[in-house]
């Protein structure tokens, strides 16, 4: 006769995908932490223990040129009530001036830095324009450049000195798409290239100093001014889905991530930094 099988007891164990805290008594500065990308990785870092130093030039009371709502306090207080550790200090990184009193404050007080994410005018609208090269509006690439070019490279070499002294750090360009092509504009593919092969120059430099650096791309961001264009917002973004073939690409056939719009929870688990520790 056979005898009656008993179901087996599974034991269920809530699945957390990230380590908790594993930068904590890391010191991070996110350059352009303002809103987008920069807004995103800032969270993340804070999610992870990192105590994170949000920069920008938007401000309660003073918004950037670019003449939107969102602010570095904003971020701060983002991070804050999630139970992370975030302070926000206005810069304007095409002053030097502005970048070197930043990382001497955040040197003097810390003794370290340990990652520098600079996500500084990925969205300027300044490059928005769309066309052949022949085609291009000029007027204003001396500023392009100054803003999402230049800026770059003042604050890099500033951070990297404190990096350096300390034989550890991770850099984080912030670009658009894995291609050396860009496109848009001469202005936009210039500076899109431009951070990659800085990333790919400055990594030679920079390893006998046992600093990393690397350029990413978030790929195509529902950020806050992906989303107002398109005319939704996070409660109802997958209505995009259904029209507009990046976002099915991204998401899959118009059912949108739901994770909260600036949380990208897994970037730095296997970065460098961690790799060093």
């Amino acid at each position: 006769m056979p005898t009656k099988r008993t179901p087996k007891q599974v034991s269920r164990v809530p699945h957390d995908p990230v380590p908790r805290r594993p930068l904590a008594g890391t010191i991070a500065v996110v350059a352009g932490a303002t809103r987008g990308a920069g807004r995103g990785i800032a969270r993340a870092l804070g999610e992870a223990g990192a105590t994170v130093y949000c920069t920008g030039r938007s401000v309660r009371g003073g918004p950037s040129a670019y003449n939107r709502p969102e602010t570095i306090d904003e971020t701060t207080t983002l991070i804050n009530d999630a139970g992370g550790t975030a302070i926000a200090i206005r810069v304007d990184h095409t002053v030097e001036s502005e970048v070197k009193a930043l990382f001497k404050r955040i040197d003097r007080k810390h003794k370290r830095l340990d990652i520098l994410v600079d996500s500084v005018a990925g969205e300027d609208p300044m490059m928005g324009q769309w066309g052949n090269f022949w085609q291009a509006d000029l007027k204003n690439a001396d500023a392009i450049f100054r803003q999402a070019l230049t800026s770059h490279i003042i604050t890099a070499k500033h951070a990297a000195p404190i990096m350096i002294r300390k034989r550890r750090g991770l850099i984080v360009e912030v670009t658009e798409n894995d291609l050396l092509a860009a496109g848009g504009n001469p202005m936009s593919q210039s500076v899109k290239a431009a951070l990659k092969v800085l990333a790919l120059n400055w990594a030679a430099e920079l390893k006998p100093h046992g600093v990393a650096i690397l350029a990413i791309t978030p790929g195509f961001l529902r950020s806050e001014s992906m989303l107002q264009g398109l005319g939704v917002t996070e409660a109802n973004c997958g209505t995009a889905g259904r029209k507009i073939p990046n976002f099915r690409v991204v998401y899959g056939n118009g059912k949108m991530d739901r994770r909260p719009l600036h949380r990208p929870r897994s970037l730095f688990n296997e970065s460098p930094l961690t790799l060093q520790k």
